[in-house]
């Protein structure tokens, strides 16, 4: 039910969340317990990079990502990087050899580019965080 004039939509429960002035100090002494738990979802992909020019996005912007982790396999290094890096001609992302496994947690978008000379195999796991 709203009421005129009312800016908060005449919610009952709207007094209790009005500001409350302290006095004093106030100490936080003990640290908050963490618990460890696994990610709530995991998946699995495999990309073929051709001997070709080749670009594609690995993964896409995650907000609950746990950690991704890379594995190169092929007879080549691919680039890893912003998609703008991964586009250029030449790639000028972070260039990973065949036979590296990467593991990153950034909730960034990860790119991939051959080098053009060489085939490659780059195995994706992605897991998150409960949702």
């Amino acid at each position: 039910m709203t009421h005129p004039g009312d800016a908060t939509g005449g919610h009952p429960d709207t007094a209790a969340l009005e500001p409350v002035p302290v006095h004093g100090v106030v100490e936080v002494t003990n640290e908050l317990p963490v618990q460890v738990r696994a990610a709530d979802f995991g998946g699995w992909q495999t990309i073929a990079v051709p001997a070709s020019a080749f670009s594609v996005q690995l993964i896409g912007y995650g907000e609950h990502r746990a950690r991704c982790v890379l594995i190169i396999s092929g007879t080549g290094p691919v680039y890893v990087g912003s998609k703008a890096q991964c586009q250029a001609n030449p790639p000028v992302g972070g260039l990973l050899p065949t036979g590296t496994v990467v593991q990153t947690a950034n909730k960034q978008e990860l790119w991939l580019a051959g080098d053009g000379s060489h085939t490659a195999t780059v195995t994706v796991l992605l897991e998150r965080f409960e949702s």
